[in-house]
């Protein structure tokens, strides 16, 4: 039996990366897809990168519950 090979360090940042913007994305209501990760012109990525540079982020939960808010 062979033993499974260790990942890379490219691999698992990769991996790091991909779940550090889908909990920005679900903590700030933004649409992910892992087809979105390192693309410069996917909206979400975007301002996933304007948050880790350390820049505020519009937060699309707050946004939708004052349109829901400004219905009634």
């Amino acid at each position: 039996m062979s033993q499974a090979k260790p990942m890379g360090e490219d691999i698992t940042r990769i991996f790091d990366d991909l779940e550090s913007y889908k909990k920005f994305c679900v903590q700030f209501g933004w649409v992910f897809d892992e087809k979105g990760l390192y693309n410069k012109n996917n909206k979400s990525w975007e301002n996933y990168l304007k948050f880790k540079d350390g820049k505020r982020v519009p937060n699309n939960w707050v946004k939708d519950q004052k349109r829901r808010k400004s219905r009634r």
